[in-house]
């Protein structure tokens, strides 16, 4: 999609439509852009909402089709509810709903007036708000005979910021034409159904992805099965014909001065049935979603490489298959670590924390400065924060608090979750040195990141469990039913973060 900068409200007549944002305790004539929007659309917005009852709630949109003396006037006015309430999160939702319906109306050309917003967070609300749009006008991989032709997403997308302020804006177009893309391509993985993206096929596709942007990629193909080096992630795909396999993406920025070395994790299941303790029929359907982890860290990796961050980035993705044959892992196996640690398998459908404990291992190895795992790895998160948040959990408080403070730039919902030294029993076995569930039903997502952190050490951690938004069984305000990509805005800021520190 091409960007263009509009500082004079006179040159939005030049777009097919426009979207406005307004707001339910503030009148559009008092709004900064209010004034000079209306003389150049040549309406009164204010008398529009009271004559359709249209409060600006932030649930409320109206579509506005009027002739004027200047040529017929298309707006799409968007309720962003209190004006003190506007924040990223919001932003990149309601943006999300107006990108969906220009695109539903085919418009080719669209400008976006960029909402009233504190000047401190400037750079963060124009990236949402033009995520939003990206993520609205978007469609999901479809495998129909007919495609239906009469939606198409815009090819032109005008920012309409009068205060003229460019540098700002132009760093932020110059960072979502990275950022963009990555979701896409995350997005796109995930929604892929998993008979047509097996391990080694997920594999050439990060390959893709790396491609003519600086990062090396190696494959782990582990044929000497529990000998390989990664017996965990080997035991897990052992059930599949589609062999298991580790990939690791490489990002050295060419530079002389030191820098920061960040070690990203992502679970790539490609599709879990839950091995021998088979899921029931109505939790496997939308399995393919498992290897979101991986997913969003291949192409994070790639975009910061994209981005040239001052920053070494390497990624490394267990991918496996997990389901039941005559050769898949039984509950009741006692399985050897990468570490050398046990594990006594009580479930063969918590695979997810086996294929990280031998990749977090590999991680450790490396001694990076930080190591972050993103995961969908328990259904218990999702039962915790809803389908819409994720959590996170870390042994190091200063990398927990940039997680947070990305997240909340990038409009993610992310709530931090404790690990309870108490639960820690449970993680225990008296016949190996782990289990891979608790003993009681309850606290699961905190004893899937107890059991993660015994293979870290003590190099500052953090788990993100995406097993909410990772993927939308349903249509919602955030988005469509499918893939979200949820995880690459927010690891991104992240890494943006930790290359603005030089290594000391």
């Amino acid at each position: 999609m091409k960007y263009e900068i509009v500082t004079r409200a006179a040159d939005l007549r030049r777009y097919a439509a426009c979207i406005v944002p307004a707001y339910s305790d503030v009148k559009q004539k008092d709004l900064s852009f209010g004034p000079a929007l209306a003389e150049a659309l040549d309406l009164d917005i204010d008398r529009i909402k009271k004559e359709e009852s249209f409060s600006g709630g932030e649930s409320e949109e109206l579509f506005l089709r009027v002739a004027t003396r200047g040529g017929t006037r298309r707006i799409v006015l968007m309720g962003f509810g209190k004006q003190r309430s506007t924040g990223t999160g919001l932003i990149r939702r309601r943006m999300l709903r107006a990108g969906q319906i220009v695109r539903g109306r085919g418009y080719r050309d669209v400008a976006i007036v960029f909402p009233d917003y504190p000047p401190s967070g400037m750079a963060d609300g124009m990236e949402a708000a033009l995520v939003g749009v990206h993520l609205g006008v978007s469609r999901p991989p479809r495998f129909k005979k007919q495609v239906d032709g009469k939606t198409a997403a815009p090819a032109k997308l005008a920012v309409y910021y009068p205060t003229g302020r460019d540098r700002t804006i132009g760093k932020v177009l110059e960072n979502v034409s990275s950022l963009v893309p990555a979701i896409t391509a995350a997005r796109d993985l995930v929604d892929e159904p998993p008979n047509l993206i097996g391990p080694q096929e997920l594999a050439r596709r990060a390959g893709d992805l790396a491609s003519g942007k600086g990062v090396t990629v190696k494959v782990h193909e582990l044929e000497k099965g529990a000998g390989s080096g990664f017996p965990l992630v080997w035991w897990v795909g052992r059930g599949s014909a589609r062999r298991p396999l580790v990939v690791e993406m490489t990002y050295a920025p060419k530079t002389k001065t030191a820098v920061k070395h960040a070690v990203l994790v992502g679970k790539g299941v490609v599709f879990d049935s839950g091995g021998l303790d088979l899921k029931g029929f109505h939790n496997m359907g939308n399995m393919k979603n498992d290897m979101a982890g991986a997913a969003v860290v291949a192409a994070v990796t790639a975009a910061a490489a994209e981005m040239r961050l001052p920053l070494a980035v390497t990624a490394i993705l267990p991918i496996a298959e997990n389901v039941p044959s005559g050769e898949a892992y039984r509950p009741g196996d006692i399985l050897t670590s990468r570490s050398g640690k046990t594990v006594e398998v009580t479930s063969t459908d918590a695979e997810g924390r086996l294929m990280l404990a031998d990749a977090l291992t590999y991680a450790a190895e490396k001694k990076p400065d930080v190591i972050v795992d993103i995961a969908t790895l328990t259904g218990a998160c999702l039962v915790a924060l809803g389908p819409f948040a994720a959590g996170l959990f870390s042994n190091d408080d200063l990398l927990a608090k940039m997680i947070e403070e990305a997240a909340a730039g990038a409009g993610e919902l992310l709530w931090r979750l404790p690990l309870f030294e108490e639960l820690m029993p449970q993680v225990r076995s008296d016949i190996a040195d782990l289990r891979n569930t608790l003993i009681d039903p309850y606290g699961g997502a905190i004893g899937g990141g107890l059991f993660l952190r015994e293979f870290i050490g003590k190099l500052p951690w953090a788990h993100i469990d995406i097993a909410g938004p990772a993927y939308f069984e349903k249509r919602s305000e955030l988005g469509p039913r499918g893939a979200t990509g949820y995880g690459v805005s927010t690891l991104l800021r992240l890494l943006r973060r930790l290359s603005e520190d030089r290594k000391g």
